[in-house]
C-alpha cells in the first residue's frame, strides 16, 4: 500500500514488474500519475514544507555526500534552492542521469507504467487533490492506459490523502474502508 509519493513508486514498481510482480494485490491512495501536470498548490506547498525537509534531510549527510569521490549532487546548490524542482535540479537529475528536470519527471510519472500492471491493484484518486493532479490518471475510454490488473476510482472530493467519511471528520476515512476491503478480496481470491 502506497501513499501520494509511495503510491506513485508502488505504482511504477507493480508496472515495471508486469507479470513477474511477487505481489498478490496492491492499493494506491493519491498517487502522483503525472508529475508534469502538477497543480499550483503544489508549487506553493514545495516552497515551504517540502523543499526544507529535503534540504534539513541533506544538511544531516552533507559531509558525507561533499567528500564521496562518486558524488554528483551540486550540493550548494541544492541547499539554495526555493522549491522541489529546484532541489531536483541540483539533488536528483545529475544523480540518476536525467537530461533535465521535466526528463526525470516524466519518467517517474505512473503513467508511464499504468498500462502493464497485472497484479489486482486499486488506486484511487479525487479530482480536488491540491498536490497529486488526477487529471493524469489513466482512463478507461483510453484503450491500453491501464492494465488488467488496474482498477483506477476517480472521486469528485477527497483531497490529498483525506477521503472523510461522512460530514464529520472522524478517526476513520474512506479509504481506509477501502483499501481494507481490496486487501481482504485479494488473499481470498489467491486461496
Amino acid at each position: 500500500m502506497g501513499y501520494s509519493l509511495g503510491a506513485g513508486i508502488l505504482l511504477n514498481y507493480l508496472g515495471s514488474c508486469g507479470h513477474n510482480c511477487p505481489l498478490r494485490g496492491a492499493v494506491a491512495i493519491s498517487p502522483s500519475w503525472n508529475f508534469l501536470r502538477d497543480t499550483s498548490v503544489f508549487d506553493w506547498w514545495s516552497r515551504g514544507h517540502l523543499v526544507d525537509g529535503l534540504k534539513r534531510y541533506l544538511r544531516t549527510h552533507r559531509t558525507y555526500l561533499e567528500t564521496h569521490p562518486d558524488c554528483r549532487m551540486n550540493v550548494p546548490g541544492a541547499l539554495n534552492c526555493a522549491s522541489v524542482r529546484e532541489f531536483d535540479h541540483h539533488a536528483v537529475v545529475p544523480v540518476h542521469g536525467f537530461d533535465n528536470v521535466d526528463h526525470y519527471y516524466l519518467e517517474s510519472s505512473a503513467c508511464r507504467h499504468a498500462h502493464n500492471i497485472h497484479v489486482p491493484t486499486l488506486a484511487v484518486s479525487a479530482d480536488d487533490d491540491p498536490l497529486c493532479n488526477a487529471e493524469g490518471c489513466p482512463a478507461a475510454e483510453v484503450v491500453g492506459s491501464f492494465g488488467p490488473g488496474l482498477v483506477v476510482a476517480r472521486t469528485r472530493v477527497g483531497g490529498h490523502v483525506a477521503f472523510a467519511d461522512g460530514l464529520f471528520v472522524t478517526t476513520s476515512s474512506w479509504q481506509d474502508k477501502v483499501a481494507v476491503d481490496w486487501c481482504n478480496a485479494c488473499m481470498q481470491t489467491e486461496s
